[in-house]
């Protein structure tokens, strides 16, 4: 329902702490209950619907991340 809907600072808040402080992208944690079931996720390599999509592709990108996979920057050494 339109109540349940947190407003615009809160929903603010919880994105800024999912990023900030919980580092979604890396640890997979997201405070999935601020999105409709169906939203629809997009950046410039990937579009989707869904938040379970959101969760199975964070835990598949998760652990690549978490070992230094190429993204963390321990892929620069040369040795």
């Amino acid at each position: 329902s339109v109540d349940s809907v947190p407003d615009t600072a809160t929903l603010l808040q919880v994105l800024r702490s999912d990023f900030e402080d919980n580092a979604y992208f890396i640890t997979g944690r997201l405070s999935a209950e601020i999105y409709a079931p169906d939203c629809y996720f997009a950046d410039p390599t990937v579009k989707f619907r869904g938040v379970d999509t959101w969760r199975r592709n964070l835990q598949l990108l998760v652990p690549f991340l978490q070992v230094g996979g190429g993204m963390t920057g321990n892929s620069s050494r040369h040795g």
